[in-house]
């Protein structure tokens, strides 16, 4: 990661943003950069943004009963600043020290529910040396929050005392930890269900680069590091010993040639983790200057890798355990532990004027992919339990249930291709028109049972959801000159099912062939225990003006979904309506004449 930012040597003078909207948004930004001599130049800038979420409960349901958030807060804000110190190193080089602060307030979406994101503070200080052929970056980043929760769960833990006579105080109280089975204050017992996160993790990363070219050849090289210290107090990760340190080293290499129009690129990047492995990602390029535009052929290969709730989690006392080591089961059978998905990409493309005015930018692509990452699953099955997590036994883990483990598992494997088409005509100078269409597929293989990813017995197209749309477009119109600006955009996405744990937004339709309609628009979805609106996507048209002053006043308004229709983007999330704003900018520099 490099937080990237305007050079205080090059973007002198102070910025002041105010703006409001409706849903009572409120937003306003100041930056101050200035140079101090010839070596020194300092930048500071802060924002804060507050506003209300659109009306919407994402209901809880409890033995298929719906019931409304608890405590559900619908305003959001974030707070940010940072400041930043560059000092020049001879001619050409620069050391930059920075330092930055974010606290933030919303609703965040999962596939588990939506979480209430309680003051959440992230810090981050970083030193990086920028030179023509080399770049020395490091950072520390430190997180910070105690009272952030999961509104699912304690909305389920709530209703459980509520159910059983507690009076509404203590339900409240309680639902941060515990959950009741039982039909009386009397006759039950509470156990550890926990829907509090608390979070004070670090990272530290190091990272060095470098670049040169002789003729035609050039050759850039680097290594990183990183050391995730991560430490939840015992609410979602299993750190009951102290921080669960992880360390991961990466080197890559890129090398081009270039000659008579032509480019040939190959690089590898070899990374190595605590918990998967060794893994190498080649990639390579031919590219052919054609006219105006460029020609190019590639391939690479990536890795999404699994995040470290998925190999370390501990949710809600215990129910859900994270994959990092694997698991033992009562006949000795193994769970793996989680490896990497990986994909193997395939593109085609070009790029460029093929006519006075007109530029396109076109590509086809092909991926293979394989080793998703599985929802969670049930793995104590078929009157099996499970006795150990990697060495550990799990009658040793507070709250672990040996016949019930909900844990993830690698699986599967999908073709996706598609292609993306871009188109910009300039009419004239100042007035541009956009063009953009994709068109997104997918090939999978329902006879093959390694597809299987809710172990069922079958495959279904939500084993393995996409959760893309087949063919997205938009056109607009964009304005420019140095005192109007303006743009009108017109966006489709065409329908399309989402799938996510328990967020879920399809159309109706029977998923099995059985002839029986496993999912009803507009109704519950038992096997999600979520409200199905239908299917995400739809037609929208945004649009935005503005005016600069000479005296470096700048106005501006936005509007977005300007004919108001219902459209929602995620699933978890409200129906967009309407939104405007409006944003007075205003630019001077008080050391103008000074720095002169």
């Amino acid at each position: 990661m490099n937080t990237l930012s305007k050079n205080p040597f090059r973007s002198q003078g102070t910025i002041l943003a105010l703006g409001v909207g409706n849903q009572n948004v409120f937003t306003t930004r100041l930056r101050h950069a200035q140079a101090i001599g010839e070596k020194f130049a300092f930048k500071v800038a802060a924002e804060h943004t507050q506003g209300t979420e659109f009306d919407y409960t994402d209901s809880v349901y409890v033995n298929n009963k719906a019931y409304k958030e608890l405590d559900l807060d619908r305003d959001f804000n974030s707070t940010k600043f940072n400041t930043q110190l560059n000092y020049k190193v001879g001619s050409l080089s620069e050391l930059v020290a920075y330092y930055g602060h974010s606290n933030n307030n919303n609703i965040g979406v999962t596939s588990a529910g939506r979480n209430a994101i309680k003051d959440w503070n992230i810090d981050e200080l970083q030193l990086k040396f920028i030179h023509p052929r080399f770049f020395l970056n490091s950072y520390y980043q430190w997180s910070n929050t105690e009272d952030t929760y999961a509104m699912n769960q304690r909305t389920q833990n709530y209703v459980s005392f509520i159910n059983a006579g507690f009076s509404d105080a203590v339900a409240k109280e309680r639902s941060f930890n515990e959950q009741w089975f039982g039909a009386s204050p009397t006759a039950g017992i509470a156990l550890q269900r926990g829907s509090r996160f608390k979070d004070d993790s670090k990272r530290f990363v190091a990272e060095g680069q470098y670049n040169n070219t002789w003729g035609a050849f050039t050759l850039i090289g680097g290594a990183q590091f990183q050391r995730d210290m991560a430490f939840t107090k015992n609410t979602y990760m299993l750190d009951f010993d102290g921080p669960i340190n992880v360390n991961q080293v990466g080197v890559y290499a890129q090398t081009e040639y270039k000659v008579n129009g032509w480019g040939f690129l190959a690089g590898l990047r070899v990374d190595n983790h605590d918990y998967y492995g060794t893994n190498l990602l080649p990639k390579a390029a031919i590219t052919k200057k054609l006219g105006d535009g460029t020609f190019r052929l590639t391939y690479g290969k990536g890795m999404a890798v699994p995040s470290l709730l998925n190999l370390e989690g501990y949710l809600f006392g215990g129910l859900v355990l994270g994959n990092g080591v694997g698991f033992t089961l009562s006949d000795g059978s193994k769970i793996k532990p989680l490896e990497v998905e990986t994909i193997n990409s395939f593109e085609v493309g070009y790029k460029g004027d093929i006519a006075k005015k007109f530029y396109i930018d076109v590509n086809a692509y092909y991926n293979l992919s394989e080793n998703f990452i599985s929802p969670l699953t049930q793995i104590a099955t078929g009157g099996k339990t499970v006795t150990h997590r990697g060495d550990q036994a799990l009658s040793t883990i507070p709250g672990g249930n040996p016949a019930y483990v909900l844990t993830y598992s690698n699986f599967g494997k999908v073709d996706t291709y598609g292609v993306d088409l871009g188109f910009n005509y300039y009419f004239t100078d100042a007035l541009k028109g956009v063009v953009n269409y994709s068109y997104f597929g997918r090939k999978l293989d329902k006879d093959d049972m390694n597809n299987d990813g809710n172990k069922d017995g079958k495959v279904l197209d939500t084993d393995l959801p996409i959760n893309t749309p087949t063919n997205k477009l938009t056109v607009g119109l964009n304005y420019s000159t140095p005192t109007f600006f303006g743009a009108v955009y017109g966006r489709f996405v065409q329908k399309y099912d989402f799938f996510s744990g328990v967020s879920t937004a399809a159309k109706t339709q029977d998923l099995d062939g059985d002839g029986t309609l496993d999912i009803t628009e507009n109704s519950y979805y038992a096997a999600g225990r979520t409200w199905n609106y239908g299917p995400l996507g739809g037609f929208t048209v945004d649009m935005n003006a503005g005016y600069n002053f000479s005296n470096g006043i700048t106005l501006g308004a936005n509007v977005t979904n300007l004919f108001n229709v219902d459209i929602r983007e995620f699933a978890g999330s409200p129906f967009i309506k309407r939104l405007v704003s409006v944003e007075f900018r205003y630019q001077f520099d008080f050391f103008k004449n000074k720095n002169k």
